[in-house]
């Protein structure tokens, strides 16, 4: 039953793309699909310079399409943010279809700060069958897919999903794909939802998390898929300005 509930789920994402992606023509007498869209908050320009600098500084593009997970290492780092700012970098840089995907699906928060509503997200698609909601956003080549209303168990709904073909198929469409994960040790799906990108980068707070954390998030990743970690909101007393985020 699990699997054919798999299968059904895989079928819809064609579908989905299609409608996002490539909208019909208007044609008389017919009403074409509704492409839902979002006016997201412009970031600022310093900000999106800064996270463009994270993704330039990552091995990888070229001629091939990218999937990149922002994770942390503890709640409240910094990385949804961060994952909105190299989405939008990469958008406008490639001008290529960018995908922001919000699989942190316990601390949902890529609504709110793009002012859509939260749901539907992947938690119904996952657990309702209901179609694969894309919202295209007001960044040129930016869409976005929120995480939905937060499950009673996000382990399982994430098993699920990495079941799924989701990924695989959006980053055959998606020149870039851009994950919002769930931190690593705080979460209860952190390391099952890593499995789900190339490549993670790690958002460490400065002078918040404990090194032991992030040295055990590390180990979590494996070096192999690790590209790096963020030192976010680091402002260092002999400086009068605060020192973008940095890629290690």
């Amino acid at each position: 039953m699990e699997k054919e509930r798999i299968q059904r789920l895989n079928a819809d994402i064609p579908t989905s793309l299609e409608a996002a992606l490539r909208p019909p023509q208007r044609i008389p007498g017919f009403a074409p699909r509704r492409v839902e869209r979002v006016e997201v908050t412009p970031l600022p320009g310093w900000f999106v310079d800064r996270c463009r600098r994270i993704y330039m500084s990552i091995p990888g593009g070229g001629d091939h399409s990218r999937t990149i997970g922002i994770t942390s290492t503890l709640a409240g780092e910094g990385k949804t943010s961060i994952a909105l700012g190299m989405a939008t970098a990469l958008a406008s840089d490639t001008r290529e279809p960018t995908l922001l995907l919000e699989c942190d699906l316990e601390r949902s928060s890529l609504a709110r700060i793009c002012g859509c509503a939260p749901s539907p997200g992947l938690r119904e698609w996952v657990e309702t069958e209901s179609p694969l909601r894309i919202v295209k956003s007001s960044v040129d080549h930016l869409f976005i897919i929120p995480a939905g209303t937060p499950p009673s168990d996000p382990a399982r709904l994430t098993w699920e999903l990495a079941q799924s073909n989701l990924v695989a198929s959006l980053a055959a469409q998606f020149r870039n794909t851009v994950i919002d994960l769930p931190a690593l040790i705080s979460s209860s799906s952190g390391s099952l939802a890593a499995r789900l990108a190339d490549q993670l980068v790690l958002v460490v707070r400065s002078a918040t998390t404990p090194v032991n954390e992030v040295e055990r998030a590390v180990e979590l990743i494996g070096r192999e898929r690790f590209a790096g970690a963020v030192l976010n909101a680091h402002s260092p007393r002999h400086l009068p300005w605060s020192r973008p985020p940095q890629l290690y």
